[in-house]
């Protein structure tokens, strides 16, 4: 089960990336974090002041779920103060609300939590029952099961809820334990044969442009990164109430796959996102986000028509996580 594909832990962040002159044009390549081996909690995401990196599993205002970091206080019950920041009016509701987000857990709820042999039993009151949507209802065990499943000692989580009789109001059934769910999964893949696809994450901004929101497509079989980067391309579903950074009109010339390094040619287009408020850094980190989701990429160049798009002498690194918040 992939337990590192939304934290990275960072044992190397800048190895070919030059942002102060250093190397010539054609060096200048951002590394992603390589992901380490699981190690004890306290290990992996313990600061010296007591506080947890800890990634949480919420909702923004159109209920798409989305990734988030936020430090939380060590306690020797983490994995039950981690839910405990996704009660909507819970201790993480005004730090989630600042970013245009909310937790998946009803208000007023209490909860539980053990863990035997990889098995998180994650226990709810008669309130988590209070879900007005079936996509409500969805991000409640997505955001539940995402959260744990962050912890290595986590593979699988199995909930239950007080008077639901196995099943949550709008069908969920939870007779079985849960694994990592993918997240935001859109069916754009038309004339393609489902049996002959795979499935990749690309990132789009929110509305509020404050927090990035990763989206679950299906490319052809093979296609892997070529196939996400082409997605970005094609911009977020009209009625998703993403935006894409990417200027109009934008093409991919060429993607190339190295020995761990991506390189990714485009049209003189792109150059039109130097113009924006950021300098086109919205785009780079669009890109590199997708790229971290593929084990196999390590380097990532972005190009237009062969050179080096000028927004990479602005941007400072491959991010550890998607969102980070206070």
């Amino acid at each position: 089960m992939r337990k590192t594909g939304w934290l990275l832990v960072v044992c190397v962040l800048m190895m070919g990336l030059c942002l102060a002159g250093c190397g010539s044009e054609d060096e200048r390549v951002i590394s992603s974090p390589v992901a380490s081996g699981d190690l004890s909690i306290e290990d992996q995401t313990t600061s010296a002041s007591g506080m947890r990196e800890t990634l949480l599993y919420v909702q923004n205002e159109n209920g798409q779920m989305v990734p988030v970091m936020k430090e939380i206080p060590w306690t020797e019950g983490i994995g039950k103060a981690a839910l405990e920041q996704l009660v909507i009016d819970g201790p993480g509701a005004t730090s989630l609300a600042a970013n245009g987000l909310k937790g998946v857990i009803p208000p007023d709820t209490d909860i539980s939590l053990s863990i035997k042999d990889g098995v998180a039993e994650a226990a709810f009151s008669k309130e988590a029952l209070e879900l007005d949507s079936a996509v409500a209802e969805k991000n409640f065990t997505t955001g539940v099961v995402n959260t744990l499943t962050e912890f290595p000692t986590i593979d699988e989580v199995k909930i239950t809820v007080e008077g639901s009789e196995g099943k949550l109001p709008f069908g969920s059934d939870l007779a079985e334990a849960f694994s990592p769910m993918d997240l935001n999964v859109e069916t754009m893949a038309q004339g393609l044969d489902v049996n002959a696809t795979e499935k990749v994450t690309v990132f789009f901004l929110d509305q509020n442009r404050k927090v990035w929101v990763p989206v679950t497509r299906l490319v052809p079989q093979g296609s892997g990164f070529e196939g996400a980067v082409e997605e970005i391309i094609k911009g977020p579903d009209a009625n998703s109430g993403l935006i894409s950074p990417f200027p109009e009109g934008v093409t991919i010339k060429e993607v190339k796959l190295e020995n761990g390094a991506a390189t990714v040619n485009f049209s003189k287009e792109l150059n039109e996102a130097l113009k924006d408020e950021d300098g086109g850094i919205a785009c780079v980190k669009a890109l590199v986000l997708t790229s971290m989701t593929f084990g196999d990429i390590q380097q990532l160049n972005i190009q237009v028509e062969g050179k080096n798009f000028d927004a990479l002498k602005k941007f400072d690194g491959a991010p550890t996580f998607a969102n980070i918040i206070d």
